[in-house]
């Protein structure tokens, strides 16, 4: 038998980085910034929005025609406002959550602009983020480590030579296995930055 693993892999990938959020993001959190509208991501709602009061969820995608097409559909799921967004800067200032999933051929999420509180849930499978936000973070979070230095900002960051594989494993605190399971906190407090990077490895 033949069986079509699409929308299995968009949804367990999602609903990945949606309980990263839960564990990871402040319980209190009222903005999402969502760099990437493409498939997986329309796969976050509702489930993400279940999980917190949120006022407000900015979108930006490589075509902006794209954010505003993805508010569209989204917000007829949601009770959050949708607002579709050109600049990714912009969508992250201030932002509780952000979450990337896109195909960015450079990052889109850069040092300085992350606030105090905010978690950053990295998902795609190129380099998303500097290198250089680790040093800006309180607390370093993975999936699964091995098949993160096979694609996505890990595996990019030591391709570069930014980094070693040995180098950035240190600076791994947990994977979120461990935090759902209760064998190293979660979110500790609402000052805490914290980087994520799910890839759906459910």
């Amino acid at each position: 038998g033949l069986l079509d693993e699409t929308w299995l892999h968009r949804f367990r990938t999602a609903l990945t980085g949606v309980v990263a959020c839960k564990y990871l993001a402040k319980s209190n959190s009222k903005i999402v910034a969502l760099l990437g509208a493409g498939e997986i991501a329309k796969q976050l709602f509702p489930a993400l929005e279940a999980n917190f009061n949120f006022q407000e969820i900015r979108v930006v995608a490589r075509r902006y025609e794209n954010a505003k097409r993805f508010c569209k559909i989204i917000g007829e799921r949601i009770t959050a406002e949708m607002k579709a967004l050109e600049n990714a800067k912009v969508a992250v200032k201030d932002a509780d959550i952000i979450i990337t999933l896109t195909l960015a051929d450079k990052p889109v999420v850069g040092p300085g602009l992350l606030s105090s509180g905010s978690f950053l849930c990295s998902m795609g499978e190129t380099e998303e983020v500097e290198f250089e936000v680790l040093s800006e973070i309180d607390r370093f979070i993975v999936d699964e480590f091995e098949y993160a230095t096979s694609l996505g900002d890990i595996s990019q960051w030591i391709k570069s030579g930014s980094t070693t594989r040995d180098k950035v494993k240190k600076k791994v605190n947990g994977h979120i296995g461990q935090i759902i399971g209760g064998l190293i906190p979660g979110r500790q407090n609402d000052t805490e930055r914290i980087f994520a990077i799910i890839q759906g490895m459910a």
